[in-house]
């Protein structure tokens, strides 16, 4: 924890000396400091002057401790990934203010703010952003990608059969356990990503995916299957049937 501090401390301190910074808004666990641990990554947005943001992407002088970079890797037209030797992970992306009201945040706290920046964040700020599937059709996708993917397994293609099941196909069921489910935990909620501290909101619903997902892509899809049929069968009619298609296809008894 000792290093983290000393690296946003640093970072907060450092990139005021710039004219043209107008803020810094730490996003994610970075925001929301009771969830910040040994593991936590350093998630930002820097708000620069119109006309700066992209001197401020294409090169990172303004970064603190340089010497000590591992590497920095341009991830997208406005973020990065920067690692340092004693492997602090910053994760971050730089905006103009025209360009951060076409970006997305779930939580925020600005480090400072020069330029009523707060106002902007504040409009796009999205702690759960609204699906554009209901539960039913959440289901009915994940029945489709257990097909794909245990199709796949059985083809040979194991690393793209563990992707529709064990990533496409989860992702799927997660929404509509979320969409459905009372959460033991909303706090620990992620709008942006719906893998985040499942373990935390379903305990016992993210034990079980965890243990389905460690097996191969098949017997990991006969346990989803069952989760699925598990949770579902009582109040989505279409479970039953998709329960019943794939068993049948896959000759599951």
């Amino acid at each position: 924890m000792s290093e983290y501090l000393e690296l946003r401390n640093a970072l907060e301190t450092h990139v005021q000396q710039y004219d043209e910074v107008l803020a810094l808004v730490w996003a994610g666990s970075a925001a929301d400091t009771k969830r910040i641990d040994a593991w936590s990554d350093h998630d930002f947005f820097l708000i620069v002057d119109d006309g700066h943001a992209e001197r401020f992407r294409s090169d990172l002088f303004w970064l603190p401790m340089r010497e000590s970079i591992a590497w920095e890797v341009r991830e997208t037209d406005h973020g990065y990934k920067v690692v340092y030797r004693n492997g602090q992970v910053l994760e971050f992306a730089v905006f103009d203010q025209m360009e951060l009201a076409a970006a997305r945040v779930n939580h925020f706290a600005l480090a400072f703010d020069k330029a009523a920046v707060e106002k902007v964040v504040r409009g796009v700020f999205t702690p759960n952003p609204p699906s554009r599937y209901t539960p039913q059709a959440n289901l009915e996708i994940f029945f489709t990608l257990l097909i794909i993917g245990v199709g796949r397994f059985r083809r040979g293609e194991v690393l793209s059969a563990g992707q529709f099941v064990r990533v496409y196909a989860v992702d799927h069921l997660l929404q509509a356990i979320k969409k459905t489910h009372e959460s033991s935990k909303v706090e620990a909620r992620d709008g942006l990503d719906v893998y985040r501290r499942v373990e935390q909101e379903f305990p016992e619903l993210g034990t079980q995916i965890g243990e389905a997902i460690a097996q191969d892509a098949e017997s990991a899809a006969r346990a989803l299957l069952g989760i699925a049929v598990q949770e579902f069968a009582e109040s989505i009619d279409v479970v039953r049937v998709g329960e019943s298609i794939v068993k049948e296809v896959f000759d599951w008894s």
